[in-house]
């Protein structure tokens, strides 16, 4: 199997363009990594076929190598990358689950008013702690059954039109 020098320069000058062409950014880096790869070892092997009176073959057998060995560099960064999207998935939920853990809800404001504590000290409670309040019609009605003052209650309802 014998290529021209002129059929491998060819290949080398088309696979450079097509590569510049396309943009690397759209490439993920097992691409990336195996395109690099493709590239620097045909030159590789086109400098040590020369050396041996076979450049072309040298070429194309240090472009195949490249690009394994190029994919799968970029294959573990990819996989690197989506590990650590996953864990910062993770955290992310985590700090929601703690957040939503400390919220101040309907029972808790009920249990503080009906428990003396100042108008004050409950909303401060719910901008510190936030609230997961549900100011429905029926709770709203089953606050003020409870003895929840109407500042409360619409400290609950400025809170929740904040939020959402």
């Amino acid at each position: 199997m014998i290529f021209s020098t002129r059929s491998v320069r060819r290949f080398a000058l088309l696979a450079t363009t097509a590569i510049a062409l396309s943009g690397c950014q759209n490439m993920n880096k097992t691409q990336q990594g195996a395109a690099l790869g493709a590239g620097l070892g045909g030159l590789a092997g086109a400098i040590l076929g020369h050396q041996t009176g076979n450049r072309e073959l040298g070429a194309l057998i240090g472009a195949g190598t490249g690009a394994v060995a190029g994919g799968l560099v970029g294959n573990a960064k990819d996989a690197n990358d989506e590990r650590d999207a996953a864990n910062a998935q993770a955290y992310h939920e985590k700090q929601r689950r703690v957040q939503a853990q400390r919220s101040v809800t309907n029972r808790d404001i009920i249990n503080m008013s009906q428990g003396g504590q100042p108008e004050q000290t409950i909303i401060n409670a719910i901008h510190e702690r936030g609230g997961r309040l549900d100011t429905s019609p029926d709770q709203l009605n089953n606050l003020k059954e409870n003895g929840v003052s109407n500042i409360v209650i619409q400290a609950m309802q400025s809170y929740n039109s904040r939020r959402y």
